[in-house]
């Protein structure tokens, strides 16, 4: 039995000149002359030393979820809302991956500015919410008194400019007619729709199928225009470079040419962006335009304002669980449902109004989005406002919008022009549009590659080269991800909840089947989405969440596991302080308070590289150089220097038939995926032990 002392370098201080071979995670050792190994011999770990660099060493697969949303709670009284059902929201998971698939099996170390930057670039990518996209900080905290590292502060800032305005680009201009793509059945997961920015086929389009030049219609600088009459009744267009605000976002377009001049039919609406479905609609796949019987033309959108026939209709999509509504049909399904505003308390009009005769002379249509509220008002030739609607909390179920809620969060304009075979160029125009125009690299038609309960799902997108690919960078809204990730059930749960179920008028902790939609205040400080004037700044009943550990409240939390890293002593975390305290100042601050962990939580393997045992890595699938496993030190610190001896040594067989003869020992450090421990520094020595193998007894492998 002999004994083998190795190490990279001298001490933990000294640097070695090749840093190559004598790293601290991997090293050789040189021999002056040569080492004998007796054959039919055995090796093991004797004991071991090495310096943890006291960065954090991720997986991969560290997550946490984001939540916007009514604030839950399990209080147990009739009133409160103890269940994620009663919520308009649903728990956004947010990997800290680094664009790499989770549990692909790549290890990575950062410090505590490194956390952050991530946590930082993370969480915008993946909160949806318009007015919080790239809206959020993280910070890395220094206590004041000892210099030392504290946590981290999490900051989310709301996009809250009123002023202004965006005009869609017309790059960002699509049909949102089926038939204008070419594939009317929906057998293609994106269409030629893609082709036509503005109405126009691009010039870089391959022509093989011989598509027209140009649709029949068009759009530049805010005007959209018919400019030829086909088979269809109507032309149709959705804009998708930015979302509409939801801090007091306006729209305004101009109606006078194609409502009083043409004299035609016309829709404005504000839809989430959909591809096509099994069905040849730009739609869910629980949308069903035949329910309920109110459709018009069977195009989808969450709200529109349409001229037909020359009355002015107000409609939504909502589904209706009452088994005696539309019988014959699903009841989970969307539909399109009118609404009698000319009923809504205090409104001038007191029967559906007659838009094509036009009595009050209405130029202009306006939306304004606040929090989950909406309004919408016509505008006079004078420039003076008549309301069509408006959110009223004391409003019967019937006659209120649905709140927006995050398979709508991110609404975009879709507008639509009829066409006869004498009139076919009229137009509207949009003369304001708030998009949020913060938002990096927003789009609808990419995605990110990701892993779902370890399944991947990599998602075909289109690219301006014509092909399909890969896109690891561009996000669009909540539910344009969840329809490119195919997680539709997801969304199809969260729109079949009470608050849009017009059969349901007595669930939620109102008791009458409505939430309360949050706004914004009018007055006072901190003027943030759903914040209550004089009310506990924490318990706004609308606000930020962060979910760090599993949450059986916010349910299907099961992969939140940051909440050691993070520093935070609540799994779930929904306390904050306001950043400022003036009306503008809508930031809210979560700040560690616990003490967070820069630390490797993976277990470290021990190789001996040139030799001949042979062990197996059943997670890797194959053969390795392991020798020893170094446990998680328990006991001991967590960073710096570190020893380590088993209490028993796992001799393994080197397999070798004769004498060998070594040079040299080369020695790595991995983890389980065989990867180097990178998080190690200074000095590692490794004790090996070697003997020939017993007759009999002793542990061996």
């Amino acid at each position: 039995m002999s004994l083998v002392v190795c190490s990279n370098q001298a001490d933990d201080a000294g640097t070695s000149a090749d840093s190559s071979i004598f790293e601290p995670w991997s090293f050789r050792n040189g021999l002056s002359s040569t080492y004998t190994i007796p054959k039919d011999a055995q090796v093991g770990l004797h004991s071991c030393k090495v310096n943890l660099n006291g960065t954090a060493t991720l997986s991969g697969n560290e997550a946490l979820y984001q939540y916007f949303g009514e604030l839950l709670d399990s209080g147990g009284s009739a009133t409160s809302t103890d269940s994620i059902s009663f919520s308009t929201a649903q728990p956004i998971l947010t990997p800290l991956n680094n664009g790499q698939l989770p549990g692909a099996g790549r290890f990575r170390n950062y410090d505590a500015s490194g956390i952050a930057q991530l946590l930082e670039d993370r969480m915008n990518d993946w909160v949806f919410h318009p007015n919080l996209r790239d809206k959020v900080d993280a910070f890395v905290e220094i206590d004041a008194s000892t210099k030392v590292f504290d946590g981290y502060n999490i900051q989310y800032g709301q996009y809250n400019d009123e002023a202004t305005s965006t005009i869609p680009d017309v790059a960002s201009t699509w049909s949102n007619n089926p038939e204008d793509t070419g594939d009317e059945q929906g057998d293609g997961f994106l269409t030629n729709r893609w082709d036509y920015p503005g109405g126009v086929l691009r010039a870089d389009y391959p022509k093989g199928d011989d598509p027209p030049d140009k649709l029949n219609w068009s759009y530049a600088a805010g005007t959209f225009a018919g400019v030829a009459h086909g088979t269809e009744e109507e032309v149709q267009m959705v804009a998708t470079e930015l979302p509409l605000s939801l801090y007091n976002g306006k729209m305004i377009i101009d109606i006078q040419n194609i409502n009083t001049t043409q004299d035609l039919d016309w829709s404005i609406g504000l839809s989430r962006f959909n591809d096509v479905d099994d069905f040849g609609e730009f739609a869910p796949y629980w949308y069903d335009a035949d329910r309920g019987d109110d459709s018009i033309t069977g195009q989808f959108f969450d709200y529109s304002l349409r001229r037909y026939q020359g009355k002015l209709y107000l409609q939504q999509t909502v589904m209706n669980s009452d088994v005696n509504f539309d019988i014959g049909t699903d009841k989970e399904d969307l539909y399109i449902q009118d609404l009698e505003y000319w009923l809504q308390q205090g409104n001038a009009l007191t029967e559906i109004y007659d838009i094509a005769t036009n009595s009050l002379t209405i130029h202009k249509i306006q939306f304004q989005l606040k929090g989950q509220q909406m309004k919408i008002d016509m505008i006079d030739d004078r420039g003076v406002l008549k309301n069509i609607y408006t959110y009223i909390s004391t409003e019967p179920k019937a006659r209120q919008l649905k709140p927006i809620n995050q398979a709508c969060w991110n609404l975009h304009p879709v507008l639509s022009l009829q066409t006869t075979a004498a009139k076919f160029t009229g137009s509207m125009t949009i003369e304001t549009y708030h998009g949020c125009k913060d938002i990096k690299n927003y789009s609808v038609v990419s995605g990110i590659v990701y892993q779902v309960k370890g399944v991947p799902r990599p998602t075909p997108v289109y690219n301006p080269n014509g092909t399909n690919e890969t896109s690891l960078l561009k996000l669009g809204g909540w539910f344009e991800w969840i329809n490119l990730s195919g997680l539709w059930e997801d969304c199809k749960e969260l729109e079949t909840r009470y608050w849009q179920d017009m059969g349901d008028t007595t669930s939620g902790p109102n008791g009458n089947g409505q939430a309360t939609y949050a706004g914004i205040p009018s007055s006072g400080n901190n003027r943030r989405i759903g914040y209550k004037n004089n009310a506990n700044e924490i318990t706004t009943g609308f606000q930020n969440v962060l979910i760090l550990s599993p949450s059986e409240l916010y349910a299907n939390t099961q992969e939140a596991n940051v909440q050691r890293i993070l520093g935070f002593t609540q799994g779930t975390v929904d306390v904050f302080s306001a950043v400022g305290a003036g009306p503008t100042d809508v930031g809210i601050n979560f700040k560690s308070d616990g003490q967070a962990k820069l630390t490797s939580s993976q277990s470290i393997f021990v190789r001996l590289d040139n030799f001949t045992q042979i062990t197996t890595n059943a997670f890797k699938g194959n053969s390795s150089a392991i020798i020893a496993h170094l446990p998680r030190f328990d006991g001991q610190a967590e960073t710096g220097r570190l020893y380590y001896q088993p209490s028993e040594i796992a001799w393994i067989d080197l397999n070798n038939a004769y004498e060998q003869k070594i040079s040299s020992f080369d020695l790595s450090f991995c983890y389980v995926n065989e990867q180097f421990v990178e998080a190690l520094t200074g000095q590692s020595i490794v004790v090996l032990m070697f003997r020939e193998k017993p007759k009999s007894g002793g542990m061996s492998m």
